[in-house]
C-alpha cells in the first residue's frame, strides 16, 4: 500500500512540473522562442529562429501599453510576409509568431 501512495505522488509530481509552458527558471524570450519555432505546422520554415526572434525583438522592447505592444507584433506580422515571401512554408510561423507576441503583451500589460 505504502509503494501505492509513493507512485501516485510521484505522478503528481511529474504532471505538475510538466506544464509545458510556464517553464519556472525560463525566462519570457527563452519560453517564446521554444513555443514559437516548435509545431508541426512551423517546422518546414528553415528561417523560423530568425523570424521568432523578431517577435521577441518586437514584445522585449518598453511599450507605453498594452495597445502599444500589440500594434508592434501585429505591425511586424504584416511585414515579415513581403521579407520572407521568396521562401516557402514560412507563412504558418508568421502567423503563430504574431499570435505568441500578442499573448505576451497580454501578459506583460495585463493591468493596463
Amino acid at each position: 500500500m505504502h509503494h501505492f501512495f509513493a507512485c501516485l505522488l510521484a505522478v503528481a509530481v511529474l504532471c505538475i512540473s510538466s506544464n509545458g509552458y510556464a517553464q519556472p527558471g525560463l525566462d519570457r524570450s527563452t519560453q517564446f522562442m521554444g513555443n514559437c519555432t516548435a509545431g508541426s505546422n512551423v517546422e518546414q520554415c528553415d528561417s523560423r529562429e530568425e523570424i521568432c526572434q523578431r517577435f521577441v525583438n518586437a514584445f522585449s522592447q518598453p511599450r507605453a501599453s498594452l495597445a502599444a505592444c500589440r500594434k508592434a507584433c501585429k505591425k511586424l506580422g504584416y511585414r515579415l510576409p513581403q521579407r520572407y515571401a521568396s521562401l516557402r512554408n514560412c507563412g504558418n510561423i508568421i502567423t503563430h509568431g504574431a499570435a505568441l507576441c500578442e499573448q505576451e503583451c497580454y501578459r506583460m500589460y495585463r493591468k493596463q
